[in-house]
């Protein structure tokens, strides 16, 4: 049985004490951590000076030639096949395409805050949004996080700026758009459009409890305790845990999630979010609203409904009760204000109209007169068709390009008639 390494276990360089009382001196080298145990005894300036020496000579081995080809592109194909098994993997590919565009004719080493930051300000980016700019800073972070370690990418981009992205107001979606997403995907499940109910077992923990889509891929069966309506919701993203209390419709829903055995897919708790989005569209989801907005959904309608703010709050994972204050606001007061002005017009303003069908004519029976219609201007009489007005002074002016007729002593009858037959 091959003996596992402290390097499997962590990532940052350092010095580590380990259950044996040995020393561990852990650096990175080729993208790669490499590891040297020392006896107990061991002085730590020796320590120090040895881990000294390995970031020095890594350091001076490291190529400085700009030109050097591929070693970017290397780089990037390494990266990207160790994180082959995530379910962020497509988007990790999409985010790095630009950077291998800018940086491909460089080596690794040769990236600096001024460069990434300069391609911040290229054509092609000036016109993404800063979302989408910002997850490419991320992404190329982790780039250089998986081959040089914590130290030093804290190291690189810290004089990197990246856009601010705006905050917008929590946006809720009505509870009958959630209702019918809900019942097509039961419909499509019954008919064997889905292959599972994994999507329709996360929409309704997600429509229901108002907690991140992080929270609940971060569950597990030891943390939930259906018998008896209780949830530990575990932290995850920078969001607090708690207790949360499951209701019958809360329940339901987490009854469906574990028959459908829909927990995270791998050893972060996490599913793919964008086939989940673009699986509920499929199913009737509005385009250009997030599924997120079924959580602000559901804490709206917590804080309309008279719950205390130090519940909602509890329920929203918010660290900060101003937050909670701030995005839900209760409607009362806004309620009170549009029934103020209730009953300024009459209700019959608001019927709804019905279009009349226009009368039956029989064909050859001349048309009804229309009333407070133009009548025929002087000089012009119908043809003896019954066609259109014509102009015994002009021939040749008739709507089929020859001479007509005129009928002398035709009665006039409005124009409006007139052009219509």
């Amino acid at each position: 049985m091959k003996r596992k390494k402290l390097s499997d276990l962590t990532v940052d360089e350092g010095l580590y004490v380990l259950p044996s009382g040995r020393f561990a001196v852990i650096w990175r080298e080729h993208g790669r951590p490499h590891e040297k145990h020392f006896p107990a005894d061991t002085p730590r300036k020796a320590l120090r000076e040895f881990r000294k020496s390995q970031t020095t000579r890594v350091a001076q081995a490291a190529p400085t030639n700009e030109d050097e080809t591929g070693s970017f592109v290397r780089d990037t194909v390494t990266f990207l096949r160790t994180r082959r098994a995530r379910p962020s993997y497509a988007s990790d590919r999409s985010h790095m395409k630009p950077w291998i565009k800018v940086f491909g004719r460089f080596s690794r080493h040769a990236v600096t805050a001024a460069k990434i930051t300069a391609a911040l300000t290229l054509d092609g980016w000036a016109t993404k949004s800063p979302r989408e700019v910002r997850h490419r800073v991320n992404t190329l972070r982790q780039f250089f996080n998986f081959h040089d370690g914590a130290r030093f990418t804290d190291a690189l981009f810290a004089d990197v700026v990246t856009p601010k992205v705006p905050t917008t107001e929590p946006v809720g979606v009505a509870d009958t758009v959630i209702a019918a997403v809900a019942a097509r995907l039961a419909d499509h499940q019954r008919r064997g459009y889905l292959r599972d109910g994994k999507t329709r077992a996360r929409f309704l923990v997600e429509a229901t409890c108002g907690k991140r889509p992080c929270q609940i891929a971060a569950a597990r069966p030891a943390h939930l305790d259906l018998d008896g309506r209780v949830w530990n919701v575990q932290p995850a993203k920078g969001s607090r845990g708690g207790r949360l209390y499951l209701n019958d419709q809360m329940v339901a829903a987490w009854r469906a999630f574990v028959a459908a055995d829909a927990w995270g897919t791998d050893a972060e708790g996490t599913w793919d979010r964008r086939s989940f989005v673009k699986t509920l569209q499929r199913n009737g989801w509005p385009e250009g609203i997030r599924p997120y907005n079924m959580r602000h959904q559901t804490l709206q309608v917590m804080t309309d409904r008279g719950v205390d703010f130090g519940e909602v709050q509890g329920v929203a994972g918010h660290t900060s009760p101003d937050t909670t204050r701030r995005h839900y606001v209760p409607m009362t007061g806004a309620r009170r204000a549009s029934e103020a002005v209730e009953g300024r017009f009459d209700a019959a303003m608001f019927a709804p109209v019905v279009r009349a069908k226009p009368p039956r004519r029989r064909r050859g029976s001349p048309p009804a007169p229309v009333e407070g219609a133009t009548s025929i201007p002087s000089g012009y009489t119908i043809a003896a068709d019954g066609r259109a007005p014509n102009n015994p002074e002009k021939p040749h002016e008739t709507p089929c390009g020859k001479p007509a007729t005129a009928t002398p002593g035709a009665d006039t009858v409005p124009i409006l008639d007139a052009v219509l037959v």
